[in-house]
């Protein structure tokens, strides 16, 4: 027995790195700018020649794609192999994406085309591998999550996001409320330090940033667009002794769905991450709900 279970500890890290291995390192010319990204792609041989589904997962102001491949702890990878979709992880110039508008873009010099280079990279992952363009999703977490809501309110490739300590920002406003449906899972913590919970101007590190509405006006924003419902009783989550709980809410919606994962007592963090700051700074860590699984089932329940 002492042999088996040091068998599989030992084959934890090694598939771990078995999996960074496989990750593909892409670079293309877009707006005249030399561009970088990852991709994954799973085992063809569980899944067939059938079209699958691609999730581009955004990572935060001063991260990296492989910083978001590594910060949550390679699931989406894990689950690609699992579920059989691919993956893909976008690399902003200087570590900061363009959203369009908003403080932090109009104060980038130069200014770049972010929402184009992510559609290029949806547009050349579809030509060298079999994807279900009507199954594109977008997912991330902080300036990832702003990015997310530009590409389903200004781009027509993606079918559903998942956001993670992100809400609405304001300068989105307009083109998220005249922009067709599209799915929506939220996971936001309401102890956020960065991103308040209830709306108001993002400060990160000391400095103003954007601003954002409150999660219930976000929810509005999309509710009304993908014809929701009233809001759903909660159903609460608390599988870890760890200073937050969850409350999901998934709405009954006659367009795209609709769900909301708050963590309660959750700061700016991705649910079961490995976060990159002190919690002093970003605030705690849930682990309640794996973020990663929950944003995947989502996608994949999307039809």
């Amino acid at each position: 027995m002492l042999r088996l279970l040091l068998l599989v500890l030992l084959a934890i890290p090694s598939l771990a790195s078995a999996q960074e291995n496989r990750l593909k390192s892409n670079r293309t010319t877009h707006d005249g700018d030399v561009r970088r990204y990852l991709s994954y792609a799973p085992r063809a041989a569980n899944f067939g020649a059938a079209p699958r589904p691609l999730i581009v997962v955004l990572h935060g102001g001063g991260g990296t794609a492989r910083q978001i491949s590594r910060g949550t702890k390679r699931r989406f990878d894990q689950l690609a192999d699992q579920l059989g979709f691919y993956v893909v992880y976008p690399n902003a110039i200087g570590k900061m994406w363009d959203t369009g508008g908003g403080f932090i873009s109009q104060n980038l010099s130069p200014r770049r085309d972010d929402l184009g280079f992510i559609e290029r990279v949806i547009d050349e992952t579809s030509a060298q591998h079999s994807i279900d363009r009507s199954r594109v999703f977008a997912t991330g977490i902080s300036r990832g999550g702003h990015a997310s809501f530009m590409v389903a309110c200004r781009s027509s490739k993606v079918l559903a996001i998942g956001v993670v300590a992100m809400n609405l920002p304001v300068h989105l406003t307009e083109a998220c409320r005249r922009a067709r449906a599209k799915g929506l899972v939220l996971i936001n913590g309401t102890d956020d330090p960065i991103v308040p919970y209830g709306g108001g101007r993002i400060i990160a590190l000391g400095k103003p940033r954007d601003f954002v509405h409150p999660v219930e006006e976000t929810l509005s924003v999309f509710g009304k667009r993908n014809g929701c419902g009233r809001a759903p009783a909660p159903r609460r989550i608390d599988r870890a002794n760890d200073g937050t709980v969850v409350d999901q809410q998934t709405w009954r919606c006659r367009g795209a769905p609709m769900s909301l994962l708050k963590v309660v007592g959750g700061g700016h963090t991705w649910p079961s991450e490995r976060s990159i700051l002190p919690e002093r700074v970003v605030g705690r860590v849930s682990r309640d709900i794996v973020a990663t699984d929950e944003i995947v089932r989502f996608f994949l329940s999307i039809k």
